[in-house]
């Protein structure tokens, strides 16, 4: 697609600048980045290539592939499963039932 940097830029509600150095350091330091290509863009690992493929976070996505290769799958998704939950508590009024109230 191009360089990260670049590809966001274009998008309708850029990120700022910051939070995409700090995504890279991060994909970086969990081994999802490697290198860069000859035009000097970052290059996927393996790792990396497999969590593009995942809905969920990359560190979701590298808990549940290490549960998987450990052994322990099960307890590690519903570990995953429970932090990417949305609490219950926490309720939404819609602007139809504001007007209702």
């Amino acid at each position: 697609l191009g360089e990260p940097q670049a590809v966001l830029a274009s998008a309708l509600s850029k990120p700022p600048s910051e939070a995409v150095e700090e995504a890279i350091l991060t994909l970086r330091a969990m081994g999802a980045l490697n290198g860069h290509t000859g035009d000097g863009m970052p290059c996927l690992s393996p790792l990396g290539r497999f969590l593009a493929i995942l809905p969920l976070s990359p560190m979701s996505g590298k808990m549940l592939l290490y549960g998987a290769k450990l052994g322990v799958l099960k307890p590690v998704a519903a570990v995953v499963a429970l932090l990417n939950l949305r609490t219950p508590f926490v309720q939404t009024i819609d602007k139809d039932q504001r007007g209702k109230q």
